[in-house]
């Protein structure tokens, strides 16, 4: 009895393994992860920037570089501020900044509203991808700079991709 009981169990493993091996296929579907900065007050006066680089190389014969996500800017309720943010591509060593305007929040003058900002990635296998990502808030007139923050440990975590992206 003990023999026949074995003898199932590896015949129904192996013909797990086999139905596994069998759905898997050699292009994965894109995947996506997320990054949220921390929320940071923005005044009337202000602008809000997410720069993107995209700090992988090309590969040598093989797929260029290339980062593609969306960025959202969201208000204190956790919508998405209408008319702001979007898609990015941002190749091999380029850089890429999506600005939220101060005027386009429901902030009034002497105001502010709190936002806070997701980039989402989407991840395509054999597509190298390192992103670095920095947030920061400035004075739309003359331009000095009121808040920077960037990926680091405790908080936003850099999106490093270069081994997950290569087959």
């Amino acid at each position: 009895m003990h023999i026949r009981t074995f003898v199932m169990a590896v015949v129904l493993g192996f013909s797990g393994i086999s139905a596994v091996m069998a759905q898997s296929s050699p292009t994965a579907a894109p995947t996506a992860r997320q990054n949220d900065f921390p929320p940071v007050g923005l005044a009337f006066g202000e602008n809000m920037q997410v720069n993107l680089l995209n700090q992988a190389a090309n590969a040598a014969g093989g797929t260029a570089a290339s980062c593609t996500g969306t960025v959202s800017f969201l208000d204190a309720t956790g919508k998405v501020i209408d008319k702001t943010g979007g898609p990015f591509t941002v190749a091999a060593g380029q850089i890429q900044a999506i600005t939220l305007h101060g005027t386009d929040v429901n902030a009034s003058m002497g105001s502010r509203a709190e936002i806070r900002v997701q980039v989402s990635l989407t991840i395509t296998r054999g597509t190298p991808c390192s992103l670095a990502e920095s947030l920061e808030t400035f004075d739309s007139s003359t331009g000095a700079t009121h808040v920077y923050q960037t990926a680091t440990a405790g908080g936003p975590i850099p999106f490093l991709l270069n081994v997950i992206g290569r087959d």
